[in-house]
């Protein structure tokens, strides 16, 4: 899927992208590769600017992360949560995503207040967009 990101004349293909299923050997999959999995599709879709698939990544990885409860999991999945949610609203002004972006921001700070202040250029960012 890189292929996307190194100039292919092949246009950004969300359904392909949203069939997703990284399995381990024994057939099971791990939280870990669910969680970057759709971490890193989020990702691909803000940068491509298809933030409706974004948004539907979004949705699919806060359960699978919310277990996890890594310091890196939790900052890079309610950064990038508050970021498609953010740039949704300014592109339909609809409220709900404000305050979902807005939820996403305050968590995020909370988070950088009580384990540690290494995504704090996050917050900010946030905070500014």
């Amino acid at each position: 899927k890189i292929q996307y990101l190194i100039g292919c004349d092949k246009a950004f293909d969300a359904t392909e992208l949203a069939q997703f299923g990284p399995v381990r050997n024994d057939g099971s999959q791990t939280t870990l590769m669910l969680t970057y999995g759709y971490l890193s599709r989020t990702e691909l879709g803000l940068y491509f600017g298809e933030l409706e698939f974004a948004k539907a990544m979004v949705k699919k990885l806060m359960p699978v992360s919310e277990d996890d409860g890594s310091y890196a999991v939790d900052c890079l999945r309610l950064y990038f949560s508050s970021l498609v949610y953010a740039c949704l609203a300014l592109r339909t002004s609809k409220s709900s995503h404000v305050s979902k972006a807005r939820k996403f921001c305050r968590r995020l700070k909370k988070l950088c207040e009580i384990r540690g202040k290494n995504s704090w250029h996050r917050v900010l960012i946030m905070q500014a967009q």
